[in-house]
Order: C-alpha cells, then sequence, then structure tokens
C-alpha cells in the first residue's frame, strides 16, 4: 500500500520539480557561478534576424555537416 502511494505521488513531485527548476531559470540561479565566473563576457542586443546566415529549410540543416545528426523519431527508436 506504501509503495503504490509513493507510486502515485510521483507526478505531483514532477512537477513540484519542474516548476523549481524553471523558477531558479528564471531568476538566474542556474548560471550565477558562470556569471561571477565569467563577468566580462560581452553581450550584444540583436534580431534573429541577424544571427541566421542561412535560410531554415523546412527544420533540416541548411548546408552538410561532418557530423551525423539525429531527428526525434530515431532518438525514440533508439537508431542513428
Amino acid at each position: 500500500q506504501r509503495v503504490k502511494e509513493a507510486i502515485d505521488a510521483i507526478p505531483q513531485l514532477l512537477d513540484q520539480f519542474r516548476q523549481s527548476v524553471l523558477a531558479a531559470a528564471f531568476r538566474g540561479d542556474l548560471t550565477a557561478d558562470w556569471r561571477e565566473n565569467n563577468p566580462d563576457v560581452d553581450w550584444v542586443n540583436t534580431t534573429l534576424q541577424n544571427v541566421i546566415k542561412d535560410k531554415p529549410r523546412n527544420g533540416y540543416s541548411p548546408k552538410a555537416v561532418d557530423y551525423p545528426t539525429s531527428v526525434f523519431k530515431n532518438v525514440r527508436n533508439n537508431t542513428n
């Protein structure tokens, strides 16, 4: 009975954990050490259009790469 109750409580615990991680991320807690150790990183305000070099092609890489890539279907099926 106690095991069943513990298992039934897992979804709520996971929701609480996700909310805690999300809240910590928004507060900057997850990167505080990195930011403290890298104070002279130059941040630049820009638009996504300025960042994108090539036009997206239906979610595929615009240029061939020298390493294997996977899609979600392959990850789910544990294939490459």
